[in-house]
């Protein structure tokens, strides 16, 4: 499991955040806080019609659909107050772990001798060091995406097994099978995405001799 693309990718993102860090883990936050508050607005409505259909004429039925009305509107407010700070944390944490990465990269090439840079060509490690920072930043400032999917995901899945045990189950098991397709068709396309990289490098080396040729 450590060696999972995604943690891989987060344990080389944290170890870039410097003193982002703490910062950076208060905005995740905010951002699975937000996208579990708005989970709760097909609840705070299902509520409010199940107090309707016990009828408005009661007293404690007409002020239990008030509140239920009441909390469906204002959860979605709090919701993107929470969400705006989190979410600009997180791009700020892309741009701290972009420059620290770069940073780190040049620091490392610096040390590394002069008979080892004749045999590496300067275009092709611009480019793959152009491509990791751009793969880091967009990784960490958009941690929002993952995290907005496992909550639309495991929220109606619980929802279904606690209303309706079979039906939960079943789209379980669907969740399961379509996971397992997806993995396997990345498994076949991770070597092509290999390959395309290594023809965008020798691209890059190629191109930046005919500009450092040009007179």
């Amino acid at each position: 499991m450590k060696d999972f693309p995604y943690f891989v990718l987060f344990r080389t993102t944290w170890r870039h955040m410097g003193d982002y860090r703490a910062r950076y883990l208060m905005g995740l936050i905010g951002v699975s806080i937000s996208s579990a508050l708005f989970l709760l607005q097909p609840y705070f409505m299902g509520m409010f019609f199940n107090e309707v259909q016990k009828g408005l004429s009661v007293e404690a039925n007409f002020k239990q659909a008030g509140l239920m009305l009441l909390l469906y509107f204002i959860v979605e407010p709090i919701s993107w107050a929470i969400w705006l700070p989190s979410r600009l944390a997180e791009r700020q944490g892309g741009y701290f772990a972009r420059r620290n990465f770069i940073k780190s990269c040049y620091e490392r090439l610096q040390r590394l001798p002069y008979s080892w840079h004749q045999n590496f060509h300067t275009g092709q490690l611009y480019d793959r060091v152009r491509k990791s920072e751009d793969a880091i930043e967009d990784f960490t400032s958009h941690q929002f995406r993952f995290i907005m999917s496992f909550f639309n995901f495991v929220g109606p899945i619980v929802a279904l097994l606690i209303l309706f045990k079979w039906f939960g189950l079943a789209a379980l098991l669907v969740a399961i099978i379509a996971g397992r397709i997806v993995l396997f068709f990345d498994r076949q396309l991770i070597p092509l995405y290999e390959q395309r990289n290594k023809l965008e490098h020798g691209y890059a080396g190629v191109f930046s001799d005919y500009l450092a040729n040009i007179r």
